[in-house]
C-alpha cells in the first residue's frame, strides 16, 4: 500500500519534533523546578501548560531525567505525603540553578544562530537585502548573569538592549515595506 506523501511527511515532521523535545526535556524540567518544587506528574502538567498543550511529556521521559538530574546534584528529591499519597517532590539545587542559567544563555545563543540562518534563507528567497529577524536581540544574553553586578552595570545592559530593540524595529519596518511592495508587485502581475 502506497502512503500519501503528505502523510509520510507529517510522520517525518512528528519524528523530528519528538527529537527536538527530547533535547529540551532537561532544560524544561529545570525551568519548571526553578519556579517551585513539584512531583513528577506536576512537572509534566506544568510543561504541558507552559507550551499551551503542544508538548505533554510522558512519565517515561520525565522520571529518568529527574533521576539523572538528582545524581548530578542539580535536583533534590524528598518523599512527602500529599493528598494521602507518598510522592517524591523535587526541588532545584544551587548547582541546578547555576547550570540552568548557563544553559538558558547557551540556548538563546543557539536560537539566535538558527534564527539568523533561517533569516538569511528567507532574505535570499524573498529578495530582502537584510535579515528579516534582526541579529543580537537575545534579552537573555544581556539580562542573564546579573548577580554581583552594580546597578550601573545593570542599567548599561538595559540601555544596550533598548538600542538593539530600536534597531530591530527599524529593520523590521524596512522589511515590512519591502514585503508590501513585493506583494503589490506580484498582485499587479496577476491582473
Amino acid at each position: 500500500m502506497d502512503l500519501d506523501p503528505a502523510v509520510a511527511n507529517e510522520g517525518t515532521i512528528d519524528a523530528w519534533l519528538t527529537q527536538v523535545r527530547k533535547g529540551h526535556s532537561r532544560l524544561a524540567v529545570l525551568a519548571v523546578l526553578s519556579k517551585k518544587p513539584l512531583h513528577g506528574y506536576g512537572i509534566i502538567k506544568e510543561i504541558e501548560k507552559g507550551t499551551l498543550g503542544l508538548w505533554e511529556p510522558t512519565p517515561g521521559g520525565i522520571y529518568p531525567i529527574l533521576k539523572d538530574l538528582e545524581h548530578e546534584g542539580c535536583v533534590h528529591g524528598e518523599w512527602t505525603q500529599q493528598e494521602g499519597r507518598w510522592r517524591k517532590v523535587h526541588s532545584i539545587t544551587e548547582e541546578g540553578r547555576r547550570l540552568f542559567k548557563r544553559a538558558i544563555v547557551r540556548q538563546e545563543e543557539l536560537k539566535q544562530g538558527i534564527s539568523e540562518l533561517f533569516g538569511k534563507f528567507a532574505s535570499d528567497t524573498l529578495g530582502v537585502e537584510e535579515p528579516l529577524i534582526p541579529p543580537n536581540l537575545s534579552p537573555m544574553r544581556i539580562l542573564a548573569g546579573q548577580e554581583g553586578l552594580s546597578n550601573e552595570e545593570r542599567l548599561n545592559r538595559l540601555r544596550v538592549m533598548r538600542e538593539r530593540l530600536k534597531e530591530a524595529v527599524e529593520i523590521m519596518k524596512r522589511n515590512l515595506e519591502r514585503i508590501e511592495r513585493k506583494i503589490d508587485e506580484m498582485e499587479g502581475e496577476k491582473s
